[in-house]
């Protein structure tokens, strides 16, 4: 018995067979499933065919399929149906299942096993150049398909023989023809796919089976009566056995006897008599002669009368044996076929062999016993070595009880024992898994035969059986001698007879199973001794041959400190460690077993600082690291550590959700330690680590000290103190209360030191948030623009941003070489460690692709950054969101007082960090995106009531003239204008349309595709299309004024000769009154030719300062023809219809206004009024129109009464409706709107300037306007340079080239106006310096062209 052989015996108690297949599983298998079913039958199916079968060969899981199996009742050979295979198949099925429950395995199962290693492993044995297999009937296909790994001579090197007819064997059903097949598929397949040389297939083949049909051991009479076996089986199962020639022999002998006792008593009765009693003196048989019994059962009931006068076997066990004689023993009635045997008779009739010669009785009485009296003289030619050869052959078979009787016969005592036992040890091998107690008894008493016998390795197997290992133990030690102490110790280990192992191992020089056997009965000390006594006792040979004694010696100890450790005994494990005597062992122990406290400790004593931080660093230990960092004199980066540490744990600790920094214990003392060891650092690092100190601390500091921080971070470059100071500074804004903030009151064009100055007296305004966001929100873009690339070059800027990430998120950089299967070469894998696992910037939809591990949490560089990218956005939204919020308060506080520019531009503020938000492709976009909406519409309504107020005159200040034209202004005016391109059943409504064209004049210019957009939505309404279409050329070019005067009129007309109150968005009439007031300052510019043109001051605004307008209006110093003169008066006609109108029928009008819910109604509608009369008089002025009728429809109607009454006042004390000079009417109109606030303006060149001295107007110089801040330096004047105060004139200079001329309205008193003497000459003097600069042939609309 090998070492093995333990693990072996246990697990062949778990074999299934036949005998255990019939006797434990058939009874339990379902009756309907096994009805009319033989279980021979059953297992021979699926040891043969569903596992064994020659099909099985090319599926992995070593089994046929239901529908395999069933459809192979149509093959030749099939003698099932397919309900019958059906029936078998779930027979199988629960068979697996049983066998798997119960551990135990069947023939097929090792079968295929074997084919699987051998298929993987290959086979490592000798190999054999020529096979011969004999009794090849007995195997299955898959088991003689093992044979092709044994040798891969296939064209000649297999030689199998057999008999179909001898197939006996349980489970087994073979045909030579079955080999044929087999050997095609698995063995000659093979060969030819592994060929190079197809042409040499055909050289290869399968040979003929030859018949070997010549006897050499039985006489012909008995060879006569198998072939008849054989015919019937011919006869009656055709394909279930080869058809091959009958036998001969050269030996006469006569046909077998059939012996009857003749008087219905037992034959073996009658003659052996009863109880072994010789009844007729007949002795017993021979070794030679033998007794053939059908069933076991029948070979009990045989042998209790036969005793030990005759052997006794059954057909299965005489397989392989030799007799002389044999006597078969009901044969015929122990089949479970019964009546079914004379089916035979059939077949003799058929072949006439039944005849009137035929014997038709038994031999009498008196020749039976002459029969065995012969055989009984054979006898004495038995020897007592006779028995003793027939008892071994028996031994041999596994037949020990007839072993026994043989040699009892033999008077062999020690062989009759011997097989006693054997016979005691396989019953109990039949019965252990079903009766362990009677399997104990029989063991024991087969352990107590071997004993005496001196086999003492067979008793102790008994006693292993049954699990007694230490008594199997025992017998190995102290019975079998040296050569099987291996064993004992096997035997004394599975006993867990660990002190007994060790010591009988250790004998044996078994070394390494001597120190398994301590470390599992942790015998540390022990085995300890152990490898000392070895390496003393070993000499140097013996030390080469098995190993030195100092690494058995360190594989033990290592055993014994993780023995230890498990006990959580540290102490004891380090004493185990350090015994190691060497660091690098003791490293590599403590390594790779994560033992990185007691390695830092180990290294810490050894006085290797630099390398104790590496280990602190591994496992996370940021102080420790830092402590180690000082010890070794690197103060810089064991302050930057500490200063890493309290970052992370203000951010982090206690499952921190980030921002803001809090206080935790300890936070001042580790502040101060990180400052403490700066001072031994350079002087600039001392500076720079201390702003990061004052930055973290949990102090408050003023908006100046943060403002220091904030321009100390800048000049240093200190994006973690920037990062800090920007978001503490956007909090404290966010903080604070909307009363306190300071509102600037223009724009502000130097940002950063307009925010400085503000800082350093510690204002706070929208102005300093939205700074303090935009770098913040810049910082974080840059961020992510690092996070979204794909690699980082190792020069990149962005480098500072992985470092700032790092040391935000807690995370340590760990550089990890990678082997490149394609490249084979050696890459860098990056490995992120997060310090902080419970942090929240790792939570979420992405966590499960991180790794913890106890403290840490690793992961690769795409986690990272995706982890990292997800929260940075989150940020954004998070702060981007409390922005607004802030925002919405302060523009709700300024909602209070009237219009503003500081309204104006928190609305402006809160659109830009709408837009920027929602255009943030993120998920959380997807989240506030409802909200966001609603800020941006809300944005849009409020600016849009800015740029086109209900009263202008609120809107006329020169902070609101910048706001109009900063970026923000034009992308949201562009999204108002697109916004109202939505058609509606098809087309645009004038409502969206009046809209549309108030955003084209004010933007002052659009792109080629917009223009074509708005063309599209404008196919059913041309006149408004053609508009579009010269507006653009106009804008574009600069000509086709008079073109644009007439579309503009046609496109105006067309919209209010519809019906308003039959339409759902009517244009307005805010939006109508605008576009008319444009359309009447065009017109009246068409009159340049006369050298000037009066408009407002509110006209003037809204066309050369709001709209930025520019196009050459050259032609208007030409006199029109006639085609402009049509356009003129076409458009002045329609402005007076227009006013008709509207002044005529103020129930309409107040009607149209009452649609559009405008505040204050009454008030609009006055202001309405006095714009509709304004342009009566203007229109008059500005050409031949018939003003005196018109002023008498005013006067019949009482419009007046609908005026401001200074306004109304002035126009009737000077005659209103009398008046019939236009120098006069002039007159009374520039004082009358002096006195609602909208001056009149004089637009003309500089010659004209004298003509309008004595007005209360704003005279424009042509000459003088070069671009818009000419404009607004007319409109808004700050600080003239010279101001002439005797007569009443400002000048106001604009650099060396530009000078504005302008005649200022007297003061309104009790005196009326006064006349102003405007030194002609110096205005002439200052024309003419323009004049020669600009060109003799600028006119106003060339001058303005820049704007």
């Amino acid at each position: 018995m090998t070492g093995l052989e333990p693990a072996l015996a246990c697990m062949f108690n778990y074999e299934m067979n036949y005998e255990r297949f019939v006797s434990v599983y058939w009874p339990h298998f379902n009756t309907q499933v096994t009805k009319k079913l033989d279980p021979s039958t059953v297992f021979t199916q699926i040891i043969s065919h569903i596992k064994g079968g020659a099909e099985v060969g090319g599926l992995g899981d070593g089994k046929l399929s239901r529908e395999e199996y069933v459809m192979l009742f149509e093959s030749k050979g099939s003698t099932l149906s397919r309900k019958e295979r059906e029936r078998i198949y779930d027979i199988f099925c629960d068979y697996e299942r049983k066998k798997v429950a119960n551990g135990e395995f069947d023939l097929s199962d090792f079968v295929t096993n074997l084919h699987r290693r051998l298929a993987r492993d290959g086979y490592a044995g000798d190999r054999m150049d020529f096979v011969y297999i004999d009794e090849v009937q007995d195997l299955t296909m898959r088991q003689i398909a093992l044979f092709k790994y044994v040798c891969r001579n296939f064209q000649e090197g297999f030689v199998f023989a057999g008999d179909t007819a001898q197939t006996i064997a349980r489970g087994i059903d073979f045909r030579f023809q079955d080999i044929r097949s087999l050997f095609y598929k698995e063995f000659l397949s093979e060969l030819r796919s592994g060929r190079k040389d197809r042409a040499k297939e055909k050289e290869t083949s399968v040979s003929k089976i030859f018949h070997l049909n010549q006897n050499f051991r039985t006489h012909a009479g008995v060879l006569k009566l198998a072939q008849s076996v054989v015919d019937l089986l011919y006869r009656f199962f055709p394909t279930s056995i080869d058809v091959l020639s009958p036998e001969t022999s050269q030996t006469y002998g006569e046909a077998p006897l059939i012996l009857d006792s003749g008087n219905d008593e037992n034959a073996i009765i009658s003659i052996f008599g009863r109880s072994g009693s010789t009844r007729y003196n007949v002795h017993g048989f021979g070794a030679e002669q033998v007794i053939l019994v059908r069933i076991e059962c029948d070979k009990i009931r045989v042998f209790e009368h036969v005793g030990k006068q005759a052997l006794v076997l059954t057909i299965v066990e005489c397989k392989g044996l030799e007799f002389q004689d044999v006597l078969l023993y009901n044969f015929f009635g122990a089949s479970p076929l019964k009546n079914q045997w004379r089916v035979i008779y059939e077949y003799m009739k058929e072949q006439s062999l039944l005849d009137s010669f035929s014997p038709r009785a038994f031999p009498s009485e008196d020749i039976l016993i002459a029969h065995l009296r012969k055989l009984c003289k054979q006898q004495a030619a038995s020897s007592p070595e006779d028995w003793r050869l027939r008892g071994i052959k028996l031994f041999n078979e596994g037949n020990f009880e007839m072993a026994t009787m043989c040699f009892d016969r033999a008077g062999d005592a020690v062989r009759g024992k011997w097989a006693t036992a054997a016979g005691l040890y396989a019953r109990a091998d039949r019965t252990i898994s079903t009766d362990f107690e009677m399997a104990r008894d029989l063991l024991i008493k087969a352990a107590e035969i071997y004993e005496s016998i001196e086999k003492a390795e067979a008793a102790a197997k008994c006693f292993m059986m049954f699990k007694d290992y230490k008594r199997a133990g025992i017998l190995y030690r102290d019975k079998c001698g040296m050569s099987r102490l291996k064993e004992a110790g096997d035997c004394f280990l599975l006993g867990k007879c660990w002190s007994l192992a060790a010591d009988v191992y250790a004998r044996g020089e078994f070394f390494s199973e001597c120190l398994s056997a301590c470390t599992k009965g942790e015998l540390f000390y022990a085995g300890l001794q152990y490898v000392e006594q070895w390496k003393e006792n070993s000499s140097s040979d013996e030390l080469e041959k098995i190993g030195e004694a100092d690494k058995i010696k360190i594989s033990f100890l290592e055993k014994g400190a993780l023995h230890y450790l498990e006990l959580g005994d540290t102490k004891n494990m380090m004493h185990f460690v350090k015994a190691f005597g060497s660091l690098d062992l003791i490293r590599n122990f403590l390594k790779s077993r994560n033992f990185l406290d007691e390695l830092v400790a180990v290294e810490d004593e050894a006085g290797n600082y630099m390398e104790a931080a590496d280990i602190a660093r591994k496992k996370g230990n940021v102080l420790l690291e830092a402590e180690m960092l000082g010890k070794a004199g690197n103060f810089e980066n064991a302050s930057r550590l500490i200063l890493f540490y309290v970052v992370m744990n203000s951010l982090w600790a206690a499952g921190g959700k980030g921002w803001p920094l809090k206080k935790f214990q300890d936070k001042d003392v580790l502040l101060m330690k990180a400052k403490s060891l700066t001072e031994k650092a350079s002087g600039s690092f001392y500076e720079f680590i201390c702003a990061d100190i004052d930055i973290l601390s949990d102090q408050s500091y003023s908006l100046v000290t943060m403002s220091k921080q904030f321009c100390s971070a800048r000049i240093h470059q200190n994006t973690r103190l920037q990062f800090f100071s920007e978001r503490k500074i956007i909090d404290i804004h966010l903080h604070l209360e909307a009363s306190k903030f300071y509102w600037e009151s223009e724009i502000v064009s130097d940002v950063d030191n307009h925010t400085e100055k503000m800082m350093s007296q510690n204002y706070f305004s929208v102005e300093t948030l939205m700074y303090f966001w935009n770098l913040w929100k810049e910082m974080i873009m840059k961020i992510l623009s690092y996070l979204r690339l794909p690699s980082l070059p190792a020069e990149s800027d962005f480098l500072i941003y992985e470092d700032f990430c790092l040391e935000y998120f807690g995370v340590r950089k760990k550089d990890k070489e990678k082997l490149m299967k394609k490249t084979k070469k050696i890459d860098k894998e990056n490995t992120y460690i997060a310090l902080k696992p419970d942090a929240c910037w790792m939570k979420g939809n992405h966590e499960s692709s991180i790794k913890r591990d106890n403290d840490l949490v690793s992961m690769d560089a795409p986690q990272f950054m995706l982890l990292a990218e997800c929260f940075w956005v989150s940020e954004v939204f998070s702060v981007g969101m409390k922005v607004l919020d802030k925002l919405q308060v302060l523009h709700d506080f300024s909602a209070k007082k009237p219009l503003s520019f500081f309204q104006g531009r928190v609305i402006l503020h809160m659109f830009e960090v709408a837009r920027f938000l929602i255009e943030f492709k993120s998920t959380d976009s997807r989240y506030y995106a409802g909200k966001l909406q609603k800020v941006i519409s809300s944005c849009k309504q409020c600016f849009f009531q800015m740029v086109f107020p209900l009263y202008r005159e609120r809107a006329i200040t020169e902070s609101m003239v910048g706001l109009y034209y900063c970026g923000t202004s034009m992308k949201i005016l562009e999204e108002i204008l697109i916004d109202n391109l939505v058609l509606k059943n098809g087309k645009l409504k004038n409502g969206q349309i009046g809209r549309v064209v108030m955003l084209l004049f004010v933007s002052g210019s659009f792109s080629d595709d917009l223009c074509e957009r708005i063309k599209s939505c404008l196919e059913q309404m041309p006149q408004w299309k053609a508009l579009v279409e010269m507006l653009k050329t106009c804008l574009d070019c600069g000509y086709g004024r008079v073109s644009l005067v007439s579309k503009f009129q046609e496109a105006l007309q067309s919209t209010f000769l519809a019906s308003w109150d039959q339409e759902y968005d009517y244009i307005s009439p805010h939006c109508f009154m605008y576009l008319v007031e444009c359309l009447l300052f065009l017109v009246s510019s068409l009159h340049c030719y006369r050298g000037s043109f009066f408009t407002t001051k509110l006209s003037f605004f809204e066309v050369f300062v709001c709209q930025n307008w520019k196009g050459s209006l050259s032609s208007g110093l030409v006199v029109p023809d006639e085609q402009s003169q049509s356009a003129i008066f076409k458009s002045l006609e329609f402005i007076g219809k227009v006013v008709q109108r509207l002044l005529f029928d103020k129930q309409g009008m107040k009607d149209w206004i009452r649609r559009y819910s405008y505040p204050n109604q009454f008030s609009y509608y006055q202001s309405l009024v006095l714009r509709l009369v304004v342009l009566v008089y203007l229109a008059h002025l500005n050409s031949e129109w018939d003003f005196p009728t018109m002023t008498k429809l005013l006067c019949s109607k009482n419009i007046l009464l609908d005026l401001p009454q200074p306004f109304s006042g002035i126009l009737q004390r000077s005659g209103f409706g009398r008046m019939k000079q236009k120098r006069q009417l002039l007159r009374n109109l520039a004082d009358a709107l002096a006195t609602v606030g909208n001056s009149l303006m004089v637009v003309g060149t500089e010659s004209n300037r004298s003509k309008f001295s004595n007005l209360k107007a704003v005279f424009v110089s042509l000459e003088a306007i070069q671009c818009r801040e000419d404009a607004i330096g007319l409109l808004f004047v700050k600080s003239p340079e010279a101001v002439k105060c005797n007569d009443h004139t400002l000048e106001l200079e604009k650099g060396d080239l530009r000078k504005l001329s302008s005649i200022n309205s007297q003061t309104n008193d009790s005196k009326g106006p006064s006349t102003s003497n405007a030194s002609t000459e110096e205005c002439q003097d200052l024309g003419t310096q323009i004049e020669n600069e600009c060109g003799d042939t600028k006119t106003i609309w060339e001058v303005l062209e820049n704007f």
